[in-house]
């Protein structure tokens, strides 16, 4: 067949799937009006099949071949057609159904009953298959009905066909007819009951130009993409006072609004050393949420994700941060000595008299450079406090020591004291 597009296309192309355990007619009726199939029994008893296509009669009965001729123009109001509607697996659309073109106009002037057909198949996959299956069934729905009793021997092979010729003016002139139902033998009477319908000889002609209409629009398959990261996911240290003046602090996390509001979003913290994980969870509306208050110096990995109807989304990277309750730096260490010694260098200093103060880090290096130099330890005391610390297992050379005073929010002095070369032997 030729398409609308001008392209060759099978006349019936389709397929389905069903079950072992479906009903096997309602499998058969679905093959049989996708193909246009009729089945019939030969007079061997075998099974046979009228494909649908048009075949030019070899039976023809007249005037003295038929005793009665019954004709039914089938042109009342509750029995006509006016438009029939089609409904088919599209293999475009990812086997959705499809709405096929209406073939007739349901909508006369003057006449709401808007009297249709529905041709649905699961088997057809095509439009232009559609269209045909339409075209047939609006022409069969409209087509007049013939009841003809004829003599048994000119009559005798209209079991086996689907097509016959009957001339029988004026009515029936030439007249072609599809039967419909299944002839019946009088062996009493020697006589064939036959029931059909008028059919013009170009009912399987099928112009794509004018008749196949035009295919419904391709809707566009939507991609599940899952649920959004939070965009510009950040967080920020801040503190407040708390009972006795002192400060605490908790982090505070932000993000841009999101696309939908059924978006709800969580913020989860935990601390980097390990212990127990923490969240808390925003109203739809918020774009930023605190968490709880943090342990001192202690540092925090945070992230954050969208809730949408009860299930998560992926979570954002970690955001890494210390929280820090106390800003302000301690004094710097003073009177730092180390005289140096065998394996060993003793350090002595004063902590510095600050009310923050709470421990001193002191860093060693084997070259002249603070930048470099690696933490040893860390002296915790009193304020205004002489001290003294031994670096002991050292290997013979010469190394630098600088002293840092800090904080309890790990904030150290912005000076460091330094002890110059040390000596060890």
């Amino acid at each position: 067949m030729t398409n609308r597009a001008g392209e060759e296309e099978p006349r019936y192309h389709g397929g389905f799937w069903f079950r072992a355990s479906d009903d096997p007619p309602t499998v058969g009726r679905i093959m049989d009006q996708a193909a246009e199939l009729v089945i019939y029994e030969t007079a061997e008893g075998k099974i046979g099949v009228h494909a649908g296509e048009f075949v030019e009669p070899d039976v023809r009965l007249t005037a003295d071949d038929l005793i009665s001729v019954n004709f039914d123009v089938n042109r009342r109001a509750a029995s006509t057609v006016l438009a029939v509607r089609g409904r088919y697996n599209n293999q475009a659309a990812t086997f959705n159904t499809s709405d096929a073109a209406i073939v007739g106009d349901p909508y006369v002037p003057e006449d709401d009953t808007e009297r249709t057909r529905t041709v649905e198949n699961v088997a057809v996959q095509r439009h232009n298959h559609m269209q045909r299956l339409q075209t047939l069934a609006f022409k069969r729905a409209n087509a007049p009905r013939v009841r003809l009793v004829s003599h048994y021997e000119p009559a005798k092979k209209v079991p086996y066909r689907r097509f016959i010729r009957v001339h029988y003016p004026p009515r029936l002139d030439e007249a072609v007819i599809e039967i419909i139902g299944r002839p019946k033998l009088s062996l009493v009477n020697l006589t064939y009951e036959v029931e059909g319908m008028v059919v013009p000889p170009t009912l399987f002609a099928f112009n794509a130009a004018t008749d196949e209409g035009n295919p419904p629009p391709i809707i566009p398959e939507i991609e599940h993409e899952g649920i959004p990261l939070p965009a510009m996911f950040d967080v920020v240290i801040q503190r407040e006072a708390v009972s006795g003046g002192q400060q605490a602090a908790f982090a505070l996390a932000s993000w841009n609004p999101p696309a939908s509001e059924s978006l709800t979003t969580e913020v989860e913290w935990q601390p980097v050393a390990g212990g127990p994980t923490q969240s808390v969870m925003a109203s739809e509306e918020e774009t930023e949420k605190r968490t709880g208050y943090l342990a001192d110096g202690v540092q925090y990995r945070f992230r954050g994700r969208h809730w949408s109807a009860g299930t998560p989304g992926e979570w954002t990277a970690y955001i890494v941060l210390t929280a820090v309750a106390d800003t302000t730096a301690p004094g710097p260490v003073s009177g730092v000595t180390a005289p140096g010694g065998v394996g060993e260098s003793p350090i002595s200093w004063t902590s510095p008299n600050s009310p923050n103060f709470v421990a001193v880090n002191i860093r060693r290096n084997t070259v002249n450079n603070e930048g470099t130099a690696t933490l040893v330890h860390t002296e915790y005391g009193p304020a205004s406090n002489s001290d003294t610390w031994t670096d002991t297992a050292l290997a013979p050379g010469t190394y630098y020591y600088w002293l840092r005073s800090r904080n309890g929010s790990g904030v150290e002095s912005t000076t460091s004291a330094a002890t110059g070369a040390v000596t060890v032997t």
